[in-house]
């Protein structure tokens, strides 16, 4: 571990203390916890990086080496607070023996990293596939077998793959990188926007930026426009306190054809705090009762629910009405919490009938820029997820798949819960091809070449190398000052 770590940092410009140009350079230990050995700018030359990884010596445990929590502390520590840099980047690389690893937590591990824009590599000596299938949502993150008896062949592999896709990685020219794996499409997706407006709890400038946070989670998706049966994105926005009450909760139904500047604007204009016709318990009931139902088999279906902190999301007529997808694997849950309020509140448990793959939440402070950007990272990596985890298990046959009968509706079930429905036809669709498990392999056409102009002087660059030892526990950093409001654990996840 300690050639491997040598050769990757040989050839790495690092900075000068007060450079902004160049890497600056973490190392940390891991084994059922985790430590600090060198803190990131601690050294400020190549020299000095080399001679304390000389220094290290191996320690013995007969413990398991927990490789999704090492991840998680160094997202949310180590990397914490970086220096802004239009070329900077966020690298980790995890070197490990591959056995007995502890892997409780690594799909949140991989969905935060995903929203933190941290670039991970992990170098095993043993097969890691859970550790794959976890990082399906990052398209440059790479699993590298090495063979430990062939260190010529493994220098080979890290020139090949980790240089180019992951230190050296080069974002004017991506074309360096030929080993990048396509990430899952998310073509086949009905997407309902369920907003609790509450004029008291939500107020102007919040509503705004959930408004722009949705239109640019549009722009990442293609919408059905005027072509409502291709595979595309089909969107429907819910809200606690619609325009019209009298016509139900979805201010903008399924499938109505409109094409990407039609959809902004709607959502621009039907974004404003109003009275509350129903609590967001009942409009995600409503939603679940009237919304999902028109989806056909094959088409993925999220459900993006905002509102604030103090929200009751799963009260009785929620979880009831969740029940019928508790088997349908193409359906999942993003639950975002705003505001402050109800940040000294435990969080809402995850629904029982859900597994934790298809649900997620998140509670942010506030809806400055960096929250809302890491929001729109998290959905997209988890819809991607959503996505590949779906593809390999196909849902029930009793989950719901037409429109529900009159009856079935909230007619005089419940007090503030309007009962019709939006008119929208169930279109069919046939599932979608993924991609594969594996990487794809390709020959470097234009391989990294350190010293010689390309790729490997970063400006700005932020990384941290994890080594498996079994050492005592570091010390927690301070909060990030990028994000002085955002909540003490990123994902969120329940």
């Amino acid at each position: 571990m300690k050639e491997l770590l040598a050769l990757l940092l040989r050839d790495l410009q690092v900075a000068p203390p007060g450079c902004p140009a160049g890497a600056r350079v973490a190392m940390l230990a891991y084994g059922a916890t985790t430590t600090y050995l060198l803190r990131a700018g601690q050294v400020g030359s190549r020299s000095g990086l080399l001679a304390q990884l000389r220094r290290l010596s191996p320690t013995r445990s007969s413990r398991r080496g927990h490789l999704a929590a090492a991840m998680s502390f160094v997202g949310q520590h180590t990397l914490k607070r970086v220096r802004p840099a239009v070329l900077g980047r966020k690298v980790v690389i995890f070197i490990t023996s591959g056995q007995k690893q502890e892997l409780e937590g690594i799909e949140e591990a991989a969905l935060q990293y995903e929203a933190l824009g941290i670039v991970p590599a992990v170098l095993t000596f043993s097969p890691l596939p859970e550790v794959l299938r976890a990082f399906q949502v990052n398209n440059l993150f790479q699993v590298v077998q090495l063979s430990m008896a062939d260190p010529a062949r493994d220098e080979e592999v890290l020139k090949e793959s980790v240089l180019p896709c992951i230190l050296c990685f080069d974002l004017c020219h991506p074309e360096g990188c030929t080993t990048a794996a396509p990430l899952p499409d998310l073509l086949g997706l009905d997407l309902a926007l369920v907003v609790d407006n509450t004029a008291l709890e939500m107020p102007t400038e919040r509503l705004e930026a959930i408004s722009e946070l949705f239109q640019n989670l549009l722009r990442h998706l293609q919408l059905a426009g005027s072509n409502p049966a291709g595979h595309s994105t089909r969107m429907a926005l819910v809200l606690t306190g619609p325009s019209i009450p009298g016509q139900g909760l979805a201010e903008i139904p399924l499938g109505v054809p409109s094409s990407g500047e039609e959809l902004r604007e709607q959502l621009l204009l039907a974004l404003v705090p109003r009275v509350a016709s129903a609590a967001a318990g009942e409009a995600v009931a409503w939603t679940l009762q009237h919304i999902f139902p028109q989806s056909s088999g094959g088409r993925l279906r999220l459900l993006l629910l905002v509102g604030p902190g103090t929200m009751a999301v799963w009260d009785g007529e929620a979880q009831k009405a969740l029940e019928p997808f508790s088997q349908c694997e193409d359906f999942g849950v993003l639950v975002v919490s705003l505001g402050r309020a109800g940040m000294e509140q435990p969080e809402v448990a995850a629904p029982k009938v859900l597994p934790a793959w298809r649900y997620h939440a998140l509670r942010l402070g506030s809806v400055h820029p960096p929250e809302m950007g890491y929001v729109e990272r998290a959905a997209l990596g988890f819809l991607r997820r959503l996505r590949a985890q779906s593809s390999q298990r196909p849902s029930s046959p009793g989950c719901p798949q037409e429109l529900l009968p009159p009856s079935a509706g909230t007619n005089g079930t419940s007090s503030g819960t309007p009962g019709r429905t939006p008119e929208a036809a169930a279109v069919p669709h046939t599932r979608m091809p993924t991609a594969p498990l594996g990487r794809r392999a390709a020959a470097i056409t234009r391989p990294c070449t350190p010293g010689k102009g390309h790729g490997c002087v970063e400006l700005g660059a932020d990384g941290a190398g994890v080594g498996e030892r079994n050492v005592r526990k570091g010390r927690k950093r301070s909060p990030s000052s990028w994000s002085p409001t955002l909540g003490p654990a990123l994902p969120g996840h329940h």
